[in-house]
């Protein structure tokens, strides 16, 4: 029970935390930072995912400010949704509740990649966020299969698959 309270309240204090940089118009960011922490303290409890929530949220973090108006959109749809998740599952982790935090961060990953398209970054930039936004779905889908179809196997997988996302982050541009 335990670890449950110890992942649970966290992931609510980050919550309020983003509640309230979203409500005084903060950087996107900031926003964005406090947004991780909650999803990786409530997904603590199932190894590799907060390396997941890693990798999907270190792939957007340089889009975030240039359009703040629109980012924070995004961001908060995101901060709606993750709330919920915590909401409902509460102090009682369920894989289900990782799975929903994962694909939570993989649509934001999505969404704004949309936004950088949108605003026209440099055409190079665009195909860069492309390529590295197409390798963290991937990689993300793939975990989030193993993670429904494994359950107690998950950390082998999850490790596996971690090596080979970090590969990736380490040879794509910045």
């Amino acid at each position: 029970m335990k670890q449950t309270v110890d992942t649970f309240r966290p992931a609510m204090r980050f919550l309020g935390q983003v509640g309230d940089l979203l409500g005084k118009n903060s950087a996107p960011s900031q926003v964005l930072e406090y947004l991780r922490q909650a999803a990786k303290a409530y997904v603590a409890f199932l190894p590799g995912a907060g390396f997941l929530v890693d990798i999907g949220f270190d792939s957007i973090s340089e889009t975030v400010d240039t359009h703040a108006e629109e980012a924070n959109a995004i961001l908060y749809q995101a901060y709606i949704d993750i709330l919920n998740v915590v909401m409902k599952g509460g102090d009682e982790h369920r894989l289900g509740s990782a799975v929903d935090i994962a694909t939570i961060t993989q649509n934001l990953v999505k969404d704004m990649k949309g936004l950088g398209i949108k605003v026209a970054q440099p055409i190079s930039q665009i195909i860069e966020i492309e390529k590295h936004a197409a390798a963290v779905s991937s990689a993300a889908a793939s975990a989030l299969e193993e993670i429904k179809s494994r359950g107690p196997a998950v950390q082998d997988s999850l490790s596996k698959i971690s090596q080979t996302v970090a590969t990736i982050i380490k040879t794509s541009p910045k």
